[in-house]
């Protein structure tokens, strides 16, 4: 069972909707239950992250255009030089990583957003420098 929850002022977490309401009834008093708490994923942030990625895609230096010619090329860079990757072996044996997934399935909210603040840095240092990360914060507003 999956169920939202918001936060009230008196500090305690209530049912988001009738739904969630419904399926909360369906634990008794005094019955034990295991929760994993996340925040999901806001897709408005998705978004922008997107138009990060397009952004900085468009105003690639002449240096790395060939490394990095489409968002898909800068994603994958930017999961393997932040860490979002798992080693893997291939059937000959050789270890190679893999960039992760950032799919709301995989990455919640919180892990996003750091995922996301850690890009704008890695680009404004390595790919975009002289680029101010409130430069491309304040590009990024309308989304």
């Amino acid at each position: 069972m999956e169920v939202y929850l918001i936060k009230t002022l008196s500090g305690h977490l209530a049912p988001m909707t009738d739904d969630d309401r419904q399926n909360l009834k369906s634990i008794k008093v005094g019955d034990e239950i295991k929760c994993k708490i996340s925040r999901p994923r806001n897709i408005g942030h998705h978004r922008k992250f997107f138009a990060f990625l397009n952004l900085v895609v468009e105003n690639m230096p002449e240096s790395l255009e060939d490394r990095f010619s489409s968002t898909s090329d800068l994603l994958d860079e930017l999961k393997m030089q932040l860490g979002y990757r798992e080693m893997r072996t291939s059937l000959t044996g050789k270890e190679y990583y893999k960039p992760k997934s950032i799919s709301f399935a995989k990455m919640d909210q919180s892990e996003f957003e750091k995922f996301y603040n850690d890009s704008i840095d890695l680009v404004c240092t390595h790919i975009l420098p002289g680029v101010e990360k409130q430069e491309i914060i304040e590009h990024l507003v309308a989304f």
